[in-house]
């Protein structure tokens, strides 16, 4: 089967005991189909990733074997088959001679003592990496300078913790001050609020005030026009105006 490039191929991933029917076989990869999508068309499986990939690359576009419409579906009845097939392990290079159904694989995989792991100090700066069967002996032999490495990583992540705690209490402070400074902001906010109020309430009874006393003047001022007579000054003045628009006219 083809290879890709990339990555290796399943063929690669998965030693399958005997040679897969090829009607598993993906017809763009040319790898046995993992998560089969049947094509409506032509009936043919697909890889549910070469389909993703190739219906993006290429939209719309006819199936790459019939040239027809390219729509297609999971096929659940294909998957278990292909589940069904017989595996190497992957360490069967490194001499592990157990055969899996492809489906199980994984879970022997994790329990595989010819599998390479790293050491479980690792998060503490172990940097090796055994066969599962090996891990044992290398954490009886190398006891002391993992004990280091922990003390070593619990030292580090104190004095991280350390300088976390300094942050927070600064933060603290400065959002302590921060919270005063805009209380005392609001208090004299409130404060020139309650001055204007004042100064408005003042303000509205003056302008009350003013505007009764001009009430009662206009009344006086009428009451005056209608009682009194005109004098014989304002029928003079009034007499001379009336003489003077004639000449003028």
């Amino acid at each position: 089967m083809a290879t890709s490039s990339d990555s290796p191929s399943k063929e690669e991933q998965y030693k399958f005991v005997g040679e897969p029917p090829e009607d598993y076989a993906c017809p763009i990869c040319h790898d046995v189909c993992l998560e089969p999508f049947q094509a409506r068309c032509c009936g043919k499986l697909f890889c549910r990733t070469c389909y993703e990939k190739y219906n993006k690359r290429v939209y719309n576009e006819a199936c790459p074997c019939c040239k027809q419409e390219f729509q297609v579906m999971p096929d659940k009845r294909a998957e278990q088959q292909i589940g069904n097939l017989k595996v190497y392990c992957n360490n069967h290079e490194l001499g592990c001679k157990e055969t899996r159904e492809l489906r199980d694989l994984d879970k022997h995989k994790s329990e595989c003592q010819f599998e390479v792991i790293p050491c479980k100090y690792k998060v503490a700066g172990c940097t090796e990496k055994l066969q599962r069967m090996e891990m044992d002996k290398h954490d009886e032999a190398f006891k002391e300078k993992h004990l280091l490495l922990c003390l070593t990583m619990l030292y580090d992540q104190d004095e991280v913790l350390k300088e976390q705690d300094e942050k927070i209490r600064k933060l603290e402070s400065e959002l302590q001050a921060t919270v005063r400074d805009k209380n005392d902001e609001i208090k004299k906010l409130q404060n020139d609020i309650c001055k204007k109020d004042s100064q408005l309430e003042k303000s509205s009874k003056k302008v009350a005030e003013l505007e009764e006393q001009l009430l009662k003047f206009n009344q006086n001022v009428s009451a005056d026009a209608i009682i009194r007579p005109p004098t014989f000054e304002s029928v003079t003045l009034l007499i001379v105006l009336v003489i003077l628009y004639c000449i003028l006219i």
